[in-house]
């Protein structure tokens, strides 16, 4: 057993503490990732369309709204065009959570993925799992999952996926996930 001196257990012990602070400082995670320019403007393009149809706090621009194939279902079947964006308003977050590289079927481009509104979770009514279902998989199927907008690699097409979408699905991860403990 290495035996040391009172001195150098006194510097130890006082110079300990900052080397220890500055490893955990050095490995704690960059604030903001960087994007290509290609991919900043996908997000910034997706966070657009996300906000002109209404998905956002803001209501939709008439001029511009799209409408995916279930909510032409929905029109169909005598829902009117207020009422689908009625439903649709305030039910994700605005800023992008976070990017995928291609759309489906291995389609170039983009998919960008934004977290489901707090306030629109709490609206849903909660669902009861089978008890067989482990605890942790319940709730990762609640909490965990959000709306993606697929951009085109020539930013001609936007897509809002009518299926919900994992945030673990998200590549580059572009903001802190808003826990489901923050929304109780």
């Amino acid at each position: 057993m290495p035996r040391y001196s009172l001195r150098t257990l006194l510097i130890l012990l006082a110079v300990g503490p900052m080397v220890g602070l500055s490893c955990h400082r050095a490995s704690a995670p960059p604030s903001k990732p960087v994007l290509s320019p290609q991919e900043a403007r996908a997000v910034a393009a997706a966070e657009t369309f996300v906000r002109q149809n209404g998905y956002v706090d803001q209501p939709a621009d008439p001029k511009v709204v799209e409408w995916d194939i279930m909510e032409r279902l929905s029109a169909d079947s005598g829902k009117t065009q207020e009422a689908i964006l009625e439903r649709r308003r305030n039910t994700i977050l605005g800023n992008a959570y976070g990017l995928m590289k291609g759309r489906r079927e291995n389609e170039s481009g983009w998919t960008v993925i934004f977290e489901h509104n707090p306030e629109f979770l709490k609206q849903l009514p909660k669902i009861e799992y089978p008890e067989t279902l482990p605890k942790d998989v319940a709730e990762s199927l609640d909490e965990e999952t959000g709306r993606a907008v697929e951009v085109s690699e020539d930013f001609a097409e936007f897509h809002m996926t009518h299926q919900d979408i994992y945030l673990k699905a998200a590549e580059i991860v572009l903001r802190p996930h808003t826990k489901s403990a923050e929304l109780k």
